[in-house]
């Protein structure tokens, strides 16, 4: 119980102060506050809390993330956590909340009152072009609050999240600074270029493929008749180091980078060291020759929602084209859907990079929404198209 006599530590506080709950940045005291402060659903101890909050507050402010405690003002209890995402080149500021699941009838009203506390504070003191949150699609009370506050519905990936017993879709809303969107136009609620689910994917994954005369490599994940897809192996990082060198294509959405031999055989270390892993990439190989002609990635991956954000990329041009990005993208969604057990993916491509979006319409992807402004690039703030795939439609495309 709280002590009348004894001053909300939030006294004198000039912002990000509301009438229930205020945001302060870590301290000690949180580490014995894991269920509020971590977005984990699994228990953790102090000193777990605090080796991982120190770890992460450090990589925070190398990364432009800002990490920020929901405290109630009558007695300066923690109970939630905003985490920020502002990158190094993004107009956008991406906001995941996360509030104490107990008791429940004060998760949705923590998290409405932190969004009402941070979307003027990021565009308005923070320069934010745009505002991106997620929401559960039943947590009626903080989207009623980013209605009132002018966000927008962008896109919804189906199914994402386990909430209660009960499969939920993820909502994710946006507001565009005004001030921009009188200059540049109003290009429209994101969610208004979804579509019905992809009845029939124009390049099923076969549900029996021919026997492959070629070798297989060593530590096969999963094959098809041409490419296998395995973990990284310190001999490829020269490779692939020099295969970036020889890119004539320009206009990819980061551009062209030379890579460091050293520094991508720390990226494939580090992919090992959680179980489960938040992330991970695997080369795709060609059987014939062994050659590694790209990555598959599954990114954010929700172990409990049982979701996770599909990428890839075919490293050389003359293995563009071929139909080597839509087969190896069926064995991560047979990895994905068979071996891990994901019940949906989704992924997401620059608005004018019309040929990642017909590779992911012709592997059965649906479109899922737009979200607007959340890169710069070229002289101007850029777009993404976002896409989702169940694993029932998948199956079912194979039938």
């Amino acid at each position: 119980m709280s002590d009348p006599a004894k001053p909300s530590a939030s006294a004198g506080q000039t912002y990000l102060l509301g009438p229930q709950l205020y945001l302060r940045a870590p301290q000690e005291s949180d580490f014995a506050r894991s269920v509020a402060v971590r977005r984990s659903p699994f228990p953790a101890s102090a000193r777990q809390t605090e080796t991982e909050l120190r770890e992460a507050l450090a990589m925070d402010e190398r990364a432009r993330r800002i990490r920020l405690i929901a405290c109630r003002t009558s007695d300066d209890e923690p109970v939630g956590l905003a985490h920020i995402d502002e990158g190094e080149n993004w107009p956008a500021a991406l906001v995941s909340l996360h509030a104490a699941p107990w008791p429940r009838s004060e998760e949705q009203r923590v998290k409405a009152e932190m969004l009402r506390l941070l979307a003027p504070w990021l565009m308005e003191e923070r320069g934010a072009i745009s505002v991106v949150v997620d929401f559960a699609s039943d947590e009626a009370e903080p989207l009623a609050a980013a209605d009132a506050l002018g966000l927008r519905p962008a896109y919804i990936v189906r199914e994402a999240l386990w909430r209660d017993g009960v499969r939920r879709d993820q909502v994710f809303v946006q507001r565009l600074h005004p001030v921009w969107r009188e200059k540049l136009g109003d290009p429209g609620a994101g969610i208004a270029a979804a579509a019905p689910p992809t009845a029939a994917p124009r390049a099923p994954a076969p549900l029996r493929r021919a026997a492959s005369s070629a070798p297989l490599p060593p530590n096969t994940l999963v094959a098809s008749e041409r490419l296998a897809l395995r973990p990284f192996a310190h001999r490829d990082m020269e490779t692939i180091a020099q295969t970036f060198l020889r890119e004539p294509e320009y206009r990819h959405e980061a551009g062209r980078t030379p890579s460091s031999p050293l520094a991508l055989a720390q990226w494939a270390d580090r992919m090992g060291e959680r179980e489960p892993p938040e992330s991970f990439s695997v080369a795709i190989v060609l059987r014939e020759s062994g050659v590694v002609i790209g990555d598959c990635s599954l990114l954010a991956i929700d172990w409990v929602g049982r979701s996770a954000e599909t990428g890839m990329w075919i490293y050389r041009p003359e293995h563009r084209s071929g139909g080597y990005g839509t087969e190896a993208k069926h064995l991560l969604l047979e990895y994905s859907f068979q071996r891990l057990g994901l019940h949906v993916v989704w992924s997401w491509v620059a608005e004018e990079n019309d040929r990642s979006a017909a590779a992911l319409l012709k592997q059965g992807y649906r479109p899922a929404g737009r979200l607007d402004w959340i890169e710069v690039g070229r002289g101007k703030f850029r777009s993404a198209r976002l896409f989702d795939l169940l694993a029932e439609e998948w199956r079912a495309a194979r039938r």
